[in-house]
């Protein structure tokens, strides 16, 4: 477990992703052609693109307040590591993004009439290239992080990494059991 509460971090990604977003506000603001839920948002009532991307950056906040906590880091260090990890986050940001449109092509492809061999190979072959970028950015991050942090801090850092990721995780999920279907807050049982 981090070194902060488990508590403060499930209000926090609440706060952060309930915010002053409302489901009903956002439809009634979209123009009509983009009141219908995307392929992303579908059935998860998922925020509007503008508003994930508010979320993914205060989650980004977080993180790094987390992480210079964790990892003892002083201004000189910070300055040098947050930049490095911004750019390899923007990096695997962009190949997520390939990785879902090349699923959806994957899915689209397999759920045909008359699947083509030839396309599924292309799409297969595609796949397998973005899970070698993806594996080429970790190293590299890796590799430039040794340049930065001790061999105690990467280690701390590794250990930070899939906590913080697991944790961000399971408030996610506890986020979304509380509001309900299509983002309408659960109510909580009164006393008995």
């Amino acid at each position: 477990m981090l070194r902060y509460g488990k508590g403060f971090l499930i209000i926090s990604v609440f706060l952060i992703i309930l915010g002053p977003w409302s489901p009903s506000r956002a439809i009634e603001t979209a123009p009509p052609e983009e009141r219908e839920p995307s392929v992303h948002q579908g059935k998860r009532g998922l925020p509007p693109p503008e508003e994930r991307e508010r979320i993914r950056k205060r989650i980004d906040l977080i993180r790094m307040w987390k992480l210079t906590e964790a990892l003892s880091l002083n201004q000189e260090t910070g300055a040098k590591l947050f930049p490095v990890l911004s750019r390899y986050d923007e990096q695997r940001r962009d190949l997520g993004k390939k990785r879902r449109d090349l699923l959806a092509a994957l899915k689209a492809e397999t759920g045909s009439a008359k699947p083509s061999e030839e396309k599924a190979t292309g799409l297969l072959k595609d796949w397998e290239s973005i899970q070698s970028e993806e594996q080429d950015v970790n190293r590299r991050e890796r590799e430039e992080l040794k340049t930065i942090l001790t061999p105690v801090q990467q280690a701390q850092y590794l250990v930070f990494q899939l906590e913080f990721a697991r944790e961000i995780r399971k408030a996610i999920t506890d986020v979304r059991e509380r509001r309900g279907p299509a983002g309408a807050p659960k109510m909580m049982p009164g006393p008995q």
